[in-house]
């Protein structure tokens, strides 16, 4: 399979097509261009790069939100934190390595942790300790995507309606 990312106009990845090998082969050779033109017939749309799922060429393997780089024939990721690092085979890492105590499958006691943006550290995941199942509650996933906490008086009043509710 042949994977090709159709860009904007900033060479951001909107959307990702795949066409079979054996249609752009010309002269027995994999064409780009071949890809190009048959999406380009097809859509309408021009602006393709190709792009490898194995990695073999142009960096990363482009999904959307990729930014095409064309000075360095490579597809970068959307940089999933502000405070996040580009290496130089063009993954987004944080500025501080996980702790050496995370859990992984050699080591299943370990702490899980979430990249906090706000301190720019890695925080470890406090076990709920309710009969919630271990769920994090509203309040908690918006702390945790926004990094804002909820006011404490916003959450009394919401818990105020619950009851109310419940009554």
């Amino acid at each position: 399979m042949a994977y090709f990312a159709k860009l904007d106009d900033n060479n951001i990845v909107t959307d990702v097509r795949v066409l079979d090998n054996e249609i752009i082969i010309k002269d027995g050779i994999e064409s780009e261009q071949k890809g190009i033109d048959i999406l380009t017939e097809r859509t309408g749309h021009t602006n393709w790069k190709q792009t490898s799922y194995n990695r073999s060429f142009r960096g990363t393997f482009a999904c959307v939100g990729s930014v095409y780089a064309e000075e360095l024939s490579v597809f970068i990721p959307e940089k999933p934190m502000p405070s996040f690092i580009l290496t130089p085979d063009y993954h987004w890492i944080p500025p501080v390595p996980v702790p050496d105590d995370v859990a992984t499958e050699e080591n299943p006691d370990g702490n899980e942790y979430y990249w906090d943006e706000p301190t720019a550290r890695w925080k470890v995941i406090e076990e709920v300790s309710d009969d919630t199942d271990n769920e994090l509650t509203a309040p908690q996933i918006q702390e945790f995507e926004t990094g804002k906490a909820i006011p404490q008086e916003v959450l009394n009043k919401r818990q105020e309606a619950r009851d109310a509710i419940q009554e």
